[in-house]
């Protein structure tokens, strides 16, 4: 099966992206090494510091704080880029012309194909590494990073065309990130997508 849609990006559409951008991240199996990771060297670093102050009649307190400390360190720069990502998604999308003016995107069983005012794109499905989504978008990843991707707000599309999209993705062994909630929103009256990120052709 194959569709159409014609489109112009926003911020929001874009914020809604890096939000989801960063949980499917931290949800990869590089996310997960990477925060537990920095979980284990605070643990050895406060550990380390404090043993001269060790005992076993301190050994729950002792152990207690350190855990508190190290989860703190992961969790305080998780929330400060949460906070600090709508004011920077919004300006740096300002900043991007290239992201703005009318898109048209096609996809049938075999490639996404997009036509920007730069310039036109194809994607294989099998081009994508993993795909993640959440109430309001699909994120198409090209890497494992997380650094190219391809939006598709849900806002844009009917429930026939997320389940041509997501039986596309399953076909070809795309892999999917789970996340705690993927409902879609009841598909808009004027259809549109949104695809940021891709290869000129």
């Amino acid at each position: 099966m194959s569709g159409i849609a014609t489109f112009e990006l926003t911020a929001t559409d874009m914020l809604a992206a890096e939000r989801l951008n960063f949980w499917a991240h931290c949800r990869s199996p590089r996310g997960l090494r990477e925060l537990g990771l920095t979980f284990l060297i605070w643990f050895a670093i406060f550990g380390a510091s404090g043993y001269r102050y060790w005992s076993w009649s301190n050994y729950p307190e002792f152990l207690l704080t350190d855990l508190t400390i190290s989860l703190g360190a992961v969790a305080v720069p998780m929330l400060l880029r949460i906070s600090l990502m709508p004011r920077r998604t919004r300006r740096e999308f300002a900043r991007s012309t290239s992201l703005h003016g009318p898109i048209e995107v096609r996809w049938n069983d075999y490639a996404l194909d997009v036509d920007y005012p730069w310039g036109q794109a194809r994607h294989r499905w099998s081009d994508f590494v993993r795909w993640a989504e959440n109430a309001s978008s699909i994120v198409l990843y090209k890497n494992e990073n997380g650094a190219m991707f391809n939006l598709l707000p849900k806002r844009a599309l009917s429930y026939a065309d997320m389940g041509v999209i997501r039986t596309a993705l399953a076909a070809h062994g795309v892999r999917k990130v789970a996340l705690a909630s993927a409902r879609s929103p009841r598909p808009a009256r004027q259809r549109c997508a949104g695809v940021s990120m891709g290869e000129e052709r």
